[in-house]
């Protein structure tokens, strides 16, 4: 192996515009600790966020699930993000989905409520309601944990999905994104 003292170009910088004005942008972030509440760090998911102007938030380690940590959630997104009314979850083992589109459903999926989901109103944008799971595993060399949690899901989601024992009403078709920090 040889280092070259070649000159190499600068890559293309990616746009971050939309293909179409219609795309549905999706991001996931684990926050680690709470960290989009952190004053150091808060510059950072602020200029990350408002970059990639999301339609849909699902975050990770967000620890705080009090009404005012919710509320101080909803402010900065919509600080942030305010060109459309945001809609927010309920918090499942520091996993919570921030929303453009009506929240018309949301549950914890499994056992260890380390995977939720949120059925949004999407059908003006679709023509479905569109489900989005949100999911953070187990870290590290918990290996056992996580093999669990993955199990549990696949049979909560192969009993929705073959005999409609789901935590809600789901229409055929209907589509779905899964999505969170697997570790």
């Amino acid at each position: 192996f040889e280092i070259g003292q070649d000159s190499i170009e600068p890559p293309e910088p990616l746009s971050l515009e939309r293909l179409q004005e219609s795309d549905i942008r999706i991001v996931s972030y684990n926050t680690l600790y709470t960290g989009i509440f952190d004053d150091y760090r808060q510059d950072n998911f602020k200029r990350i966020l408002k970059s990639l102007d999301p339609d849909i938030i699902a975050l990770q380690e967000h620890h705080n699930e009090t009404i005012a940590d919710i509320n101080y959630l909803y402010y900065l997104i919509e600080t942030w993000l305010g060109d459309s009314e945001w809609y927010i979850s309920k918090s499942y083992s520091n996993n919570i989905i921030l929303s453009r589109f009506p929240i018309l459903q949301d549950k914890s999926l499994i056992s260890s409520n380390r995977t939720m989901c949120v059925l949004l109103d999407t059908e003006d944008e679709i023509g479905n309601n569109l489900l989005v799971i949100n999911s953070h595993l187990s870290c590290c060399d918990n290996n056992q944990g996580r093999q669990e949690q993955v199990d549990d899901f696949i049979a909560v989601w192969r009993d929705w999905v073959s005999l409609g024992e789901g935590p809600f009403d789901l229409e055929y078709e209907t589509p779905f994104i899964h999505l969170g920090d697997f570790n």
